[in-house]
């Protein structure tokens, strides 16, 4: 699926991709896994007197490949073979404008054997996995990456860098600006310094380097291969100085054990301690910063800009979430929670795994964004009454470092009345879906707040503001454009749908909703609707469309003239003003949704010249589905599907004549929406 979603980035930019490598199998892992070894430096000059990264035996057995980075200033050097003890090494060759080093190693065990360097640059979108030692773990591991674009049209490491860090690597003295290097769609990990780039036929194609911390993310690359060929023949002189590099390459710090936490369906792994200011400098959205810390917390940036940050990394995509310093991330149900030291603020995260290419989400967002609003119901009491608003880039989605990306503010109330504040920000994409909100359940205008209270909501505020996807490869940190793909929407109530593209029943069950279509005429062929801003999705048979209406859609079913489906889409304002119309100035969502839905058993009615016999609904959180019958025989098979900010009724319509097969199908619909939309 990672694969999927490369090709799909290079389509999306109107570029046409040759065939690339799939990247090495388990069978070539295994045979070179001894050559991959860990390198522990210690001693070091600087902030960080241990480190950790990862390197690989080349030439003779005496000879491993590293990262200058990784040993630069330190006194004692050890190499560790898997299941052999860490044996003694030293700097042999040095070759500076590569940050490589050849280190040689004491008395290596005699069966290991070095690795072969590639011939030629991987093409754009190949597949390669960095095979090392990452988050300072004691066992190997590989992590899948792509060649990205910018490797052929931008290959030196200087494109796309801001100039304050080119500046500031110069002044550093390595690697040197003008080196090709290999840009990487994926995150190499902290550990990852120094480790093999392997390619499908287990050759090295490159060294991993790391990247330039930009904010809570950074921007990836490793070295060619060809400059390791070159490093026997380099014994430059050690760059002096204590080295606290611009760069924070990926070398890790020793533990013990990694500090990971399951949240949601996917784990997070702390890696770095960083202040709101260096968080600021690589925002996607920096100039919303300021109104931010002014409108919510009725100071400023530069005020806050001291307060302290833990970076937790999400290893698939790269996301990684900032958490206030100091504060443990506990897990909950779905999810994880961060207590603030007032009771009333809580940080709440939940990530999930997601399929499929960005501009194909919306099937997996809707699902995604509908659990995530029955996750908050259940784990924070909060009702249904949080109205929402856009905040910077979230007046509509947008395309951030290859993401979309949704932050809201919402006010409202709680299950027992309490006043609720919400800022929220919604992440999706590169495989994962992450949510995190700051939640305050004693809401009060920031001027009223103490000094301690208002500190903390600022922290929460702005790790959620900061939390971000990497940038992709030789573009700024901080870009962002619209979400690129139009919708053509057909009004179907408040709300309307557009066609995404065709697929199968069986496809949509497996959560396929990328796969190919079915044959024409096969009555498991279905269109996927979606309404990509709310980000709910509907199936429909094949070849039919809705007709625009501003109460609901109803479509006749062309195969089978005896079943229609009609859809009703219902947003939260919209409905608490036709209460207001009708004279009920206090109705909550809840009530107002009863009576929408009353409105919608009614239009039923109608359309099949019947009354109803209707049974109390089989309920389910924030999901009813139910089956009216009637003398004539008629019956509807009903769902209806509510969130905090918007309601989808969904009916089947079958006249009497419409069964078996036709029942069946229906019910197969019915039954993927309810799917898609728990």
């Amino acid at each position: 699926m990672r694969r999927l979603m490369t090709m799909m980035a290079l389509l999306a930019w109107g570029l046409t991709a040759p065939a690339a490598a799939e990247g090495p199998d388990v069978t070539v892992l295994n045979r070179i896994a001894p050559s991959v070894v860990r390198i522990v430096a210690e001693g070091c000059a600087g902030s960080e007197p241990a480190r950790t990264g990862s390197g690989f035996v080349w030439g003779s057995l005496r000879q491993v490949v590293t990262d200058l980075h990784v040993v630069i200033g330190c006194r004692t050097i050890r190499v560790g073979y898997q299941g052999i003890d860490e044996l003694s090494a030293r700097i042999a060759n040095v070759y500076v404008k590569a940050d490589l080093v050849l280190l040689d190693v004491d008395r290596p065990p005699a069966a290991v054997g070095g690795l072969d360097l590639a011939g030629d640059v991987p093409s754009v979108g190949a597949t390669v996995d960095a095979f090392g030692y990452p988050l300072g773990l004691p066992e190997r591991d590989t992590k899948e990456l792509h060649i990205s674009y910018a490797t052929a049209g931008s290959p030196e490491l200087r494109q796309g860098l801001p100039a304050e860090v080119l500046t500031a690597l110069q002044n550093q003295g390595f690697p040197a600006l003008d080196i090709d290097v290999l840009h990487l769609d994926g995150n190499l990990l902290p550990g990852h310094s120094g480790a093999p780039l392997i390619d499908d036929a287990g050759h090295v194609v490159g060294v991993g380097s790391g990247g330039l911390a930009r904010g809570t993310v950074g921007i990836g690359w490793a070295v060619r291969a060809q400059y390791v060929s070159q490093l026997p023949d380099h014994h430059d002189p050690l760059p002096t100085g204590t080295q606290e590099a611009a760069a924070s390459f990926a070398y890790a710090v020793p533990a013990a054990a990694a500090d990971t936490v399951r949240c949601g369906g996917l784990t997070l792994v702390r890696t770095r301690t960083v202040d709101l200011a260096e968080l600021a400098s690589g925002s996607d959205d920096p100039d919303r910063l300021e109104p931010l810390a002014r409108a919510l917390t009725a100071s400023s940036v530069s005020a806050l800009r001291a307060i302290r940050y833990a970076i937790w990394t999400e290893t698939t995509s790269g996301a990684a979430i900032a958490v206030p310093a100091g504060l443990a991330i506990a897990p909950m149900t779905e999810g994880c929670g961060v207590q603030l030291p007032p009771p009333n603020l809580r940080l709440v995260i939940r990530i999930s795994p997601l399929a499929g290419a960005v501009a194909s989400l919306p099937w997996d967002l809707a699902r995604n964004r509908l659990q995530w609003e029955s996750f908050l119901a259940i784990d924070r009491q909060i009702g249904s009454g949080i109205t929402y608003r856009g905040y910077g880039l979230t007046d509509g989605p947008h395309l951030v470092n290859g993401a979309e990306v949704l932050r809201r503010i919402g006010e409202g109330h709680g299950k027992n009345g309490e006043n609720i504040r919400m800022f929220r920000a919604d992440l999706a994409g590169r495989g994962a879906y992450i949510m995190i909100a700051a939640i305050d359940t004693a809401a009060q205008p920031p001027e009223r707040m103490g000094t301690e209270e208002r500190a903390a909501w600022a922290s929460a505020l702005f790790a959620v503001q900061l939390s971000s996807f990497p940038p992709l490869p030789g573009e700024p940190a901080n870009g962002s454009k619209p979400f690129p793909r139009t919708f053509e929407l057909t009004s179907c109530g408040d709300l309307g749908l557009s066609l995404l593209h065709s697929t199968t029943l069986d496809a949509l069950a497996k959560g396929e909703t990328d796969a190919p279509a079915a044959p024409d005429g096969a009555d498991a062929a279905v269109g996927l609707w979606v309404n990509p801003g709310w980000g709910f999705a509907l199936p429909l048979p094949a070849g039919m469309a809705p007709a625009a209406s501003d109460t609901a859609c109803v479509m006749r079913w062309r195969e089978h003239s005896r079943v229609r489906f009609v859809v009703r889409s219902v947003t939260r304002s919209a409905a608490m003003t036709r209460a207001r119309r009708s004279g009920n100035d206090k109705a909550t969502w809840a009530a107002a949704l009863e009576t929408e839905q009353s409105g919608f058993v009614r239009q039923l009615a109608t359309l099949a010249d019947t009354a109803w016999r209707e049974p109390a609904p089989e309920v389910r959180l924030r999901r009813q589905t139910w089956q009216l019958t009637s003398a004539n025989g008629s019956r509807a098979i009903v769902i209806r599907i509510h969130g905090l900010e918007y309601a989808l009724f969904f009916a089947a319509l079958l006249e009497p004549d419409a069964y078996p097969r036709v029942r069946r199908l229906a019910d197969q619909t019915i039954a993927a929406t309810g799917g898609g939309l728990p």
